[in-house]
């Protein structure tokens, strides 16, 4: 079916990206993320697969800053876009060779397409909780639709692909990082996903029906989270018993004060009990 989710691997070069000032066609010298290896040649990297191991990676991408320090940060973890712009590699003071990577302007235009259609879709399900569809909410909709169409058009492809039990399937396929990025978009506004941060590491987390999601009622993105939000209750409660402010105890665990109170608030309960 068209709303199997492919299964998806990008690279991340292990030493990193880094910009350069490269003369691109019709623009002049502009900044550039590489990892300033030419073509051809080989470099260490590791694998992953964007859409299920990060099913918000969308929204991490649209809260990025559009500076060259944020950008590159985040390329360092999750990898380029897969722009692929040529561009000239000094290998001495005489040699140059071809290489590739993301021009800084590509960057800056897709996070913020990526934050308009985000805003889109967010007041379109405010809108939508209303009995009757108004002008205004149809308008929503075929801007998103308009925006999203026009990105998987450009980023991803359709493909018949043989799955493990030898029959073909037919899938949206990206061919570029920033091709998955739309289509998580796509497929959260068709399916009506919905994201909650996880409690303890504050990651969202899918609540959906797909195959990447989690159940409505899940707090934590993971068991190792759970774990570990138990061990800091733990500690907060020592913490608190041993005379120290909420305020104190948040700065200490790294959690919002307001955390801290409902916490508090079961252990008042429990000491009640005794």
């Amino acid at each position: 079916m068209a709303d199997q989710l492919f299964e998806m691997t990008w690279v991340v070069a292990t030493d990193g990206y880094r910009w350069i000032d490269a003369v691109l066609p019709k623009i002049g010298k502009h900044p550039v993320l590489t990892t300033g290896i030419p073509l051809g040649q080989e470099f260490e990297w590791k694998t992953y697969p964007p859409l299920k191991r990060y099913p918000d990676l969308f929204l991490r991408f649209a809260k990025l800053s559009p500076k060259r320090k944020a950008i590159q940060v985040f390329a360092n973890t999750y990898g380029l876009l897969g722009i692929m712009e040529p561009i000239p590699v000094k290998i001495s003071a005489k040699e140059r060779l071809v290489g590739s990577g993301d021009p800084f302007y590509e960057w800056h235009d897709e996070i913020l397409r990526m934050r308009a259609a985000i805003k889109i879709w967010t007041d379109l399900k405010t809108a939508g909780e209303a009995e009757d569809w108004t002008d205004r909410q149809k308008d929503l909709q075929k801007n998103l639709q308009k925006l999203i169409n026009a990105r998987l058009e450009k980023w991803c492809s359709a493909r018949l692909l043989l799955r493990k039990e030898d029959q073909l399937d037919f899938y949206v396929v990206p061919q570029t990082l920033i091709g998955a990025f739309w289509l998580q978009l796509a497929r959260a506004v068709t399916k009506h996903k919905d994201y909650r941060p996880c409690l303890a590491c504050r990651s969202m987390i899918e609540i959906s029906l797909d195959q990447t999601g989690k159940r409505e009622d899940t707090l934590y993105c993971s068991p190792a989270c759970r774990q570990r939000d138990h061990r800091l209750r733990k500690e907060g409660k020592s913490l608190y018993r041993n005379g120290m402010t909420m305020p104190q105890i948040g700065k200490r665990l790294s959690r919002d004060v307001a955390i801290i109170k409902k916490w508090s608030q079961r252990w008042r309960r429990k000491k009640r009990r005794r």
